[in-house]
């Protein structure tokens, strides 16, 4: 048996490894042109003509929308083709649209004709993907995108970075994050394999958007830190808002500034008490390196993560 090379067809459909080019869909528009060019439409009404676009049309697209995420030039090449179709019943010479397609995709109720509009079907559909990777574990290709751009952990589809050792349509997936999110919400269960910061588990969504937690400053807790490691015996097991070191400056500092204020008829703002207090609490770990670097270091981390 010969070798062959990408791209190929199968299924009627190309298979290669890259972003699908207009040149791999001439196919598709080819069969799309078929459809409007027959003998047998030449005499179809505009009411025909609509039924043709909502129905072949749309099973043509819908087959190629279902397996691959269709360029956008080949998505205006199709509009346009249906466009001239609705409009005229023939591709030959040249034609205006009397209302945009934007509107005549529109529903019914919203003063459109009910055609569905091709870009946003095929973003559904790529969508859909999405929802194949957390509900269907029995894909060889969910299987394989959990393994190599997951790393085996499917909390991490919210987090990974793309970059270009991915695919195109890994890329792409993880580009569209951010309109799947609000529609995957997590069952909790026993809280092992649920991230409290980056998984959809509240009632407040994201908590790093939420509470306004950037990548330096997480309160304390773990990025990847589970339900169940900040959950014992019934009760949230969280680190306190404030430390011990911490309230104590804060107390002193306060009793001070009063003192002066009463006393001394000194004012000072409150960013500059904010800023004393931090500076009291830096020294007072620093003082710690000479006999215990360790300790020193770790405390300052804990500082520095919850500051």
């Amino acid at each position: 048996m010969p070798a062959g090379s990408l791209p190929i067809r199968y299924l009627g459909v190309p298979l290669c490894t890259k972003k699908l080019s207009l040149q791999n869909c001439e196919p598709l528009i080819q069969q799309v042109k078929s459809r409007f060019t027959s003998w047998s439409v030449k005499t179809l009404s505009f009411a025909g003509r609509l039924l043709l676009i909502k129905t072949v049309i749309a099973g043509i697209t819908s087959f190629w929308s279902s397996a691959f995420i269709l360029p956008k030039a080949c998505i205006a090449r199709i509009n346009s083709l249906c466009g001239y179709f609705l409009w005229k019943g023939t591709l030959e010479g040249h034609h205006s649209a009397r209302v945009a397609w934007s509107e005549v995709t529109k529903p019914k109720e919203s003063g459109g004709l009910g055609i569905r509009d091709l870009l946003s079907w095929n973003k559904a559909v790529c969508l859909k993907f999405i929802w194949l990777l957390f509900f269907r574990q029995g894909s060889i290709w969910v299987a394989w995108f959990h393994t190599e751009i997951l790393r085996g952990d499917i909390s991490n589809f919210w987090t990974v970075k793309p970059n270009q050792s991915m695919s195109w349509m890994a890329r792409k997936l993880l580009k569209m994050r951010d309109s799947i999110y609000p529609w995957i919400h997590l069952r909790v269960g026993n809280g092992t394999r649920t991230r409290f910061w980056t998984d959809n588990w509240s009632p407040y969504g994201n908590l790093t958007n939420y509470l306004n937690a950037t990548a330096t400053s997480h309160l304390g807790i773990p990025w990847k830190a589970s339900l169940a490691s900040l959950h014992t015996n019934n009760a949230w097991a969280l680190p306190p808002a404030r430390s011990d070191n911490q309230v104590n400056a804060s107390i002193y500092s306060i009793w001070t500034e009063r003192n002066s204020r009463l006393h001394k008829i000194t004012f000072r703002s409150v960013e500059s008490l904010i800023k004393q207090i931090d500076q009291q609490i830096r020294n007072k770990i620093s003082s710690l390196r000479p006999s215990q670097p360790r300790l020193s270091s770790s405390l300052m981390q804990l500082w520095l993560s919850t500051a």
